[in-house]
């Protein structure tokens, strides 16, 4: 049987939109993997539009982290379409407060603004789907895997299996923030899935979410008082970050600045802010030959299928590259056709053995090398110039069939 897929990335200037569809047989599986831009919120809308014209139903929307240009245009998204499955990184109360206050001292430092929708996002996902127009039918939220080994509510693993046709690994983990999520929500479930599990849609098509966060490390060694002092102290990070949107004068900025110092140094060393950000390889489940590649204009041809989407993920030592890689497995890790680049091609994410661990056909660089940031970085371009590096000038399209075989697996 011959599959007609694609894989798209969006000319959204400093910013991510991507995502996917495939026919199999009567079903139509689509994805999107972040919704953002640095650009006015008119183009951002207008290229959504544009995007999902006359979309069916959406099988599955990830989001990477809470950045602006990653989730910006998550609210008008949900009002044009409905979605099953909404994937997000699940953050603990000191995850939390080192994102928060990444996004923070980021803002106060460099006089930028927090949107509201950003602040939910963070504070409870409960709060951020309330304001989605069109909630999705169920949440995925993703653990880091010390999950997998220990916690103080020791997680216990069950075989989840969405009512929407979906199947995946769970593991229960204790969050007042959760409890009763139906009242609040509207939704059949909020799950966990557990580390290492895929989302499988009729055995045939799947996505490996990786959380890499780093945080969690320092709430195992700690309970208590603690954890208390990490709840208060979120309270006022996001009354800070609530006044932040509101306020201009620079004064009060300042002494926010100061409190936010004050706030953070109570509990977290600098080496965890801001390290969280969700990974994520999807492809079909069951291949053994891949037949034509286009993209760019350009036909080849190539046995791999899979894209791995990064988000501002931190490869940047072996060490984290070699753990995304033993999570995805030695058999998805050889199979990405495409490699969304991390962070924009920013040098402090990534490392020169990324593409030789994980080594694309394509490498795609979603940046806007105009933007104050100058992205992407030339050296990283350079790691890259043996797996066709491409910036997003341009929507990129990549089309490829396939000649799928139902007895072998990718595990």
């Amino acid at each position: 049987m011959i599959i007609d897929y694609d894989y798209w990335f969006k000319n959204v200037g400093q910013g991510l939109f991507s995502g996917g569809g495939v026919q199999e047989c009567e079903n139509w599986i689509s994805w999107i993997y972040d919704c953002g831009s640095k650009r006015d919120e008119d183009f951002l809308t207008g290229c959504i539009d544009k995007t999902i014209k006359d979309q069916k139903p959406i099988n599955l929307v990830a989001l990477s982290h809470f950045h602006d240009d990653h989730i910006k245009g998550f609210k008008h998204l949900f009002k044009k379409v409905s979605v099953d499955i909404l994937v997000l990184p699940y953050l603990n109360i000191t995850e939390k407060v080192c994102v928060l206050y990444g996004l923070l001292a980021d803002a106060l430092e460099n006089d930028k603004e927090i949107s509201e929708d950003t602040i939910e996002c963070i504070d409870s996902p409960k709060h951020f789907v309330n304001l989605l127009e069109n909630k999705p039918k169920e949440i995925v939220l993703v653990p880091n895997n010390s999950y997998n080994n220990s916690y103080s509510d020791n997680p216990i693993k069950e075989q989840g299996q969405s009512e929407n046709g979906y199947s995946f690994e769970t593991i229960r983990i204790s969050d007042s923030d959760l409890d009763d999520p139906e009242s609040s929500l509207g939704l059949n479930r909020i799950q966990f899935i557990k580390p290492g599990s895929a989302i499988v849609i009729d055995d045939f098509w799947e996505f490996v979410p990786y959380n890499d966060s780093d945080a969690t490390k320092e709430i195992n060694k700690k309970e208590g008082k603690y954890i208390n002092d990490c709840k208060d102290i979120l309270k006022e990070l996001v009354a800070i970050a609530r006044n932040l949107t509101n306020n201009k004068n620079a004064e009060e900025k300042e002494a926010s600045l100061g409190k936010l110092k004050e706030l953070y140094s109570k509990i977290i060393p600098d080496k965890h802010k801001n390290m969280c950000s969700l990974f994520m390889y999807t492809g079909p489940r069951h291949i053994t030959d891949s037949r034509k590649t286009e993209w760019s204009h350009v036909k080849s041809y190539t046995n791999k299928n899979g894209v791995l989407y990064t988000g501002d993920g931190y490869l940047s030592d072996v060490e984290k590259i070699a753990r995304l890689a033993q999570h995805i497995g030695q058999k998805r890790a050889k199979n990405i056709l495409c490699l969304q680049v991390m962070h924009h091609g920013a040098r402090e994410n990534s490392n020169a053995f990324v593409p030789q661990f994980l080594p694309p056909e394509i490498s795609v660089f979603s940046a806007d090398p105009s933007h104050r940031y100058r992205h992407p970085d030339g050296g990283v371009v350079f790691d890259y110039l043996d797996y066709n590096p491409v910036l997003t000038t341009s929507d990129i399209n990549i089309r490829q069939a396939l000649k799928i075989c139902d007895c072998l697996g990718l595990v």
